[in-house]
């Protein structure tokens, strides 16, 4: 029977601990291997997960109290504490959703029959008030998607064992570097497609992807995440994580396949290739627009004689 290993990070979830771990530990035709790291928490989730390891063989609870401040800063220190002689693949778990009960078998006979890095799926979104909704990110893989959106929510990828070794590679090569990444989703996504390490993306949902109010990010619908998005694109956070991105996975400026924009006709061309720097076509025209709208400001006003 295939083994895996699947590293949950914890952080005041009791709420929803009980129904993914148990989503998680009931998973079909594979032995399953939990790995619990916990931001240091106030609701009681320490000491449950410390229970469900005492009762459970299969559960290995990291040492607690630390204090991470960010879901992908406790993801990484989850990669960097895995010790994997049998060289498993890794699957990430979020505290609060809930899997399919053939998740992790599907993904890796995927990985296993066509040679895939990286694993991923759409999911389907459920709200406190009964709504529910699919969230598409299976659309064909483009040239430079990966500088810019990740392979869809971190909480349904699969890692290999030999990309998870890469990551920690990095983590320990360029620790200062990995501390400032926001997003450890996209950018293990772009780690893997700047190695050139194939990724398959499944259109089959095989999360139940919770949303409520504690949600770091949740899903890209709606006036508010609209908002934290065009603050990141017009503030500049999300240039700095490209420009961060590029910096740690490439050796060179040379070897980058772009450069981080800075003036208005850096912008201009970014713009020009939208076609390869997202998936979705409205997120295409949604980047072009961007591009454009931010290369005019930079325009600025011109000279008086």
């Amino acid at each position: 029977m295939n083994s895996i290993i699947v590293a949950m990070a914890v952080h005041n979830g009791i709420r929803w601990l009980p129904e993914q771990a148990a989503s998680i530990l009931r998973q079909k035709s594979v032995q399953v291997r939990l790995l619990i790291s916990v931001d240091a928490s106030s609701d009681g989730s320490e000491a449950w997960c410390r229970d469900l390891a005492a009762r459970d063989g299969r559960v290995r609870l990291l040492p607690t109290g630390q204090t991470f401040g960010s879901a992908s800063a406790n993801f990484f220190h989850l990669l960097t504490q895995i010790e994997n002689p049998d060289r498993l693949a890794v699957a990430l778990a979020d505290q609060d959703d809930i899997w399919h009960e053939g998740k992790l078998i599907r993904a890796l006979e995927i990985m296993e029959a066509g040679g895939y890095a990286g694993y991923s799926s759409n999911v389907v979104a459920f709200w406190p008030d009964g709504r529910r909704s699919l969230i598409d990110k299976a659309q064909p893989q483009r040239g430079l998607d990966y500088l810019f959106e990740s392979a869809g929510p971190g909480c349904t990828y699969v890692l290999s064992a030999g990309l998870v070794e890469q990551i920690q590679q990095l983590m320990r090569a360029r620790p200062q570097l990995m501390k400032q990444i926001k997003h450890h989703d996209w950018f293990i996504y772009a780690l893997a497609r700047s190695l050139n390490l194939p990724w398959f993306i499944d259109p089959l949902p095989q999360v139940h992807y919770r949303q409520h109010g504690a949600n770091e990010l949740g899903v890209n619908r709606g006036l508010r995440p609209l908002i934290f998005r065009a603050r990141a694109i017009f503030g500049g956070s999300a240039w700095r994580q490209v420009a961060l991105l590029l910096e740690i996975l490439f050796d060179s400026n040379k070897n980058a396949p772009i450069q981080p924009p800075r003036s208005s006709a850096d912008f201009l061309r970014l713009g020009l290739r939208a076609g390869q720097c997202r998936r979705r076509r409205l997120d295409r025209l949604w980047f072009f627009c961007s591009c454009l709208l931010l290369a005019l400001l930079r325009l600025g006003p011109r000279p008086t004689s």
